[in-house]
């Protein structure tokens, strides 16, 4: 006689087979994913910054609501470079 989990539980096959997606579906959302965990993915740096700009950062994160310091480093990064590369 079984225990009861056995009773009661599914299969880790049972729940494969239940609850699989087309191949397409699952590598687009690995792809979507890779995407996002790209952008997201951060190296952890140290500058050295004026006062005065690090006030004026802090007042840019307030006033623009943005995540961290950093969120608002690397835009600034990105539209100089974008200035720049055109």
């Amino acid at each position: 006689m079984a225990n009861k989990f056995e009773q009661f539980s599914s299969t880790n096959n049972e729940y494969e087979q239940e609850n699989t997606f087309p191949n397409t579906v699952k590598e687009n959302v690995k792809e979507e994913t890779n995407i996002d965990m790209n952008w997201e993915k951060k190296i952890k740096t140290s500058f050295s910054i004026k006062k005065s700009n690090l006030e004026k950062l802090d007042s840019l994160v307030k006033q623009t609501n943005a995540r961290s310091r950093s969120s608002i480093l690397d835009k600034i990064i990105e539209d100089t470079y974008e200035m720049f590369d055109k």
